[in-house]
C-alpha cells in the first residue's frame, strides 16, 4: 500500500513501470500492491534476480542482462518510472553499479528503492553510489514500531545549504497516508539550486565553442582566460544555478568523455552533436538550441597603394623580363641592320626598335612596319606571344588591395546543432 501511495502521488499518467525483485519477496504480492490502474496505467514490466549467494557473478550476469531489458523498456515508452525491491544491501550495490554502466537510468527516470535497512546501513548507502545519491532516487524504507507500521521515505541531496546530506521527506502510514516532513517533493530537483558548491567539468580548447588563453596577472601570476560559446554558456549557468565550475583538464575527446564517465567531471562543456554511432554510448535528452553552418569575413577597408601594381608578378618574373626587355631590342636592331635594306633611310634606329618594343609588352601598339627578313618576323611573333602571355598574368592578378600582411583575415563561425 505504500509503494502504490508514492506511485500515486508522483506517477506520470503516461508511465510506465518496471519492477525489479531480489527473488526474496514474492513478486505476485508487490505487483498486487503496485499494479493499480492509477499506478501504472501504461502496464507493468516485472524482473526477478536470483540472488547466488556463492557466486556473485552468476548474480551481476543475470543483473546486467536484465538491465539491458529494461533499458530497451525505457526506449519504447513514453516515460518509465523503475521500482527496485530488496533487503538485501549487496543487492542493492549491485544494482546499482549495473544500472549505472548499462545507463538504465536518465534523469527524467525515477527510481523508488523499496527497502527495510537500518539506518546505519541506509546511511552508508545512499552517498557511495552514484545511482542513490545523485540520480532521482527515493528510498522507502520500513521502519516496524510497537504501535504501527511506517515506512520513511530518505532521498540523498548532494548540494544543500548544509552540503550533502540524506534528507527525510515524508512519513507513510495506515492511519495517515503520506505526511510530508519538509517542503520538498517526494522525487525533490537536486540540482535547482548548488548552492555555491564547486562542480567538476572538463572542455577541450576548440574554437570557436572553447578557447583559452594564459595572461599574466598585475601580481606576475599566469592565469587562464576562457572564452568561446560555450564557454559563455557554461558561465551563465554557473550563475543561474548557483555554482562554481573547476576545469578538469583534458588532452583528447577520448579523455573529455572518460572523465564524466569515470564521474570525474560532473558534466562536459561542450557542443556534443547527436551522431547514430554516438547513441550507442551517449543518452540525449533533446535538442535545445539550433546553430548552423556559416562562415563569414570582415569587410576589407582597401586603400589603393602604388605597390599594387608590382604585387601580382613575382621578383623572380619581374627581373627576367626586365632582362629580356633590355636584350630584344638590341637584337631586333642588329638583325635589322644585317639585313642590308636596299635604302639606309628605311633603318630604324635603336631607340625607335626599342619604343616599339616596349610597347608591344606593354599593350600600347602593335610594330608599325613588318620586317623584310624572315628570322626578325619570327623574332617579333615571339615577343608578341610573350607579351600577350605575361600581359594576361598581370591584368588577372591585378587588384586594388593593400599590403598582402594587412587583408583583414577571414573570420570562421562554424556551428553545428546542440
Amino acid at each position: 500500500m505504500a509503494v502504490s501511495a508514492v506511485l500515486e502521488a508522483t506517477s506520470h499518467p503516461y508511465c510506465s513501470l518496471i519492477l525489479l525483485t531480489d527473488g526474496a519477496i514474492s513478486s505476485f504480492s508487490v505487483i498486487k500492491a503496485v499494479s493499480s490502474e492509477r499506478s501504472s496505467p501504461r502496464g507493468v514490466t516485472v524482473m526477478e534476480v536470483t540472488m547466488d549467494s556463492e557466486n556473485d557473478n552468476v548474480t551481476q550476469t543475470q543483473l546486467s542482462h536484465l538491465i539491458g531489458q529494461a533499458r530497451q523498456v525505457r526506449f519504447d515508452s513514453w516515460c518509465v518510472m523503475v521500482v527496485v525491491v530488496s533487503h538485501d544491501p549487496a543487492f542493492l550495490v549491485a544494482f546499482a553499479e549495473s544500472s549505472l554502466k548499462g545507463r538504465l537510468l536518465v534523469w527524467a527516470t525515477r527510481l523508488l528503492v523499496v527497502t527495510r535497512l537500518t539506518l546505519p546501513q541506509l546511511h552508508a548507502l545512499l552517498p557511495t553510489h552514484w545511482t542513490f545519491s545523485m540520480m532521482n532516487t527515493t528510498f522507502l524504507n520500513l521502519e516496524d514500531t510497537p504501535a504501527s507500521t511506517r515506512y520513511r521515505l530518505y532521498t540523498h541531496l548532494p548540494y544543500s545549504p548544509e552540503g550533502a546530506q540524506i534528507m527525510r521527506v515524508a512519513i507513510w502510514s495506515r492511519r495517515n497516508g503520506i505526511v510530508r516532513l519538509t517542503g520538498l517533493s517526494l522525487f525533490p530537483d537536486k540540482y535547482s539550486n548548488f548552492y555555491g558548491a564547486t562542480v567538476n567539468i572538463t572542455a577541450l580548447p576548440w574554437l570557436p565553442y572553447w578557447g583559452e588563453k594564459e595572461v599574466k596577472a598585475p601580481n606576475g601570476t599566469i592565469i587562464k582566460i576562457y572564452s568561446g560559446s560555450d564557454y559563455f554558456t557554461l558561465r551563465t549557468i554557473s550563475e543561474t544555478l548557483n555554482f562554481v565550475y573547476n576545469r578538469v583538464p583534458a588532452a583528447t575527446w577520448n579523455e573529455v568523455t572518460l572523465r564524466v564517465k569515470e564521474k570525474v567531471a560532473f558534466f562536459c562543456a561542450v557542443n556534443f552533436m547527436t551522431f547514430l554511432h554516438r547513441l550507442s554510448r551517449y543518452d540525449y535528452s533533446y535538442t535545445h538550441e539550433f546553430l548552423y553552418l556559416a562562415f563569414s569575413m570582415v569587410k576589407p577597408a582597401i586603400k589603393p597603394r602604388w605597390q599594387s601594381l608590382y604585387y601580382p608578378l613575382t621578383d623572380q618574373v619581374w627581373v627576367a623580363m626586365l632582362v629580356v626587355l633590355l636584350f630584344m631590342p638590341v637584337i631586333l636592331y642588329m638583325i635589322s641592320v644585317r639585313g642590308h635594306q636596299k635604302e639606309a633611310g628605311d633603318r630604324m634606329s635603336l631607340g625607335t626598335v626599342a619604343l616599339e618594343v616596349t610597347g608591344i609588352l606593354v599593350g600600347q601598339n602593335l610594330p608599325l612596319r613588318l620586317p623584310d627578313i624572315g628570322s626578325s618576323r619570327l623574332l617579333l611573333t615571339a615577343w608578341l606571344l610573350f607579351s600577350f602571355v605575361i600581359g594576361a598574368a598581370y591584368r588577372g592578378n591585378l587588384t586594388c588591395c593593400p599590403y598582402p600582411a594587412q587583408v583583414p583575415t577571414p573570420t570562421r563561425d562554424h556551428r553545428g546543432t546542440r
